[in-house]
């Protein structure tokens, strides 16, 4: 994504949707059911061994403008992301990662922890896997899957 070369309709699309894109040998780019909204609540599940990836992983939502530009959006506790770094999130018994998707802040402890905050109304979740490995960055890769909940 980050090495257009001459192809200019990528190179703004890059620049629209994810400026300063990198190589796949560097990083691969997942977007989630673009767009989601923020009426309704999802969940994502990262397997007990995360992506196959030798960096990091990340999950960052964006409020999606009218104009179709993307930006972080404000939020009571100021996370924008959820990575495999991110400090107190709550792992099941399996050590798998349920990632609560929603505008409120979930009810339960353990979804509390582990909220990815989303804006009201459209918005774009992308899941970014840093040094993949190469079935990540084959014609198949197999990603957590993102569930609509209600």
């Amino acid at each position: 994504m980050g090495n257009f070369g001459t192809n200019r309709r990528l190179r703004a699309l890059v620049a629209l949707r994810g400026l300063a894109a990198l190589d796949a040998d560097e990083v691969v780019y997942f977007n989630y059911a673009d767009p989601l909204t923020g009426e309704h609540r999802y969940r994502l599940r990262m397997p007990a061994g995360g992506l196959a990836c030798d960096a990091f992983w990340s999950v960052t939502m964006y409020r999606i403008e009218a104009d179709g530009r993307r930006f972080l959006l404000e939020n009571p506790i100021g996370r924008y992301l959820i990575n495999d770094r991110t400090p107190g999130l709550r792992r099941s018994a399996d050590g798998s990662l349920t990632i609560a998707i929603q505008v409120e802040r979930p009810a339960a402890s353990d979804d509390a922890a582990n909220w990815l905050p989303a804006p009201i109304g459209e918005c774009s979740m992308v899941l970014r896997a840093y040094h993949p490995r190469a079935e990540l960055r084959g014609d198949h890769p197999v990603l957590p899957t993102l569930e609509r909940i209600d």
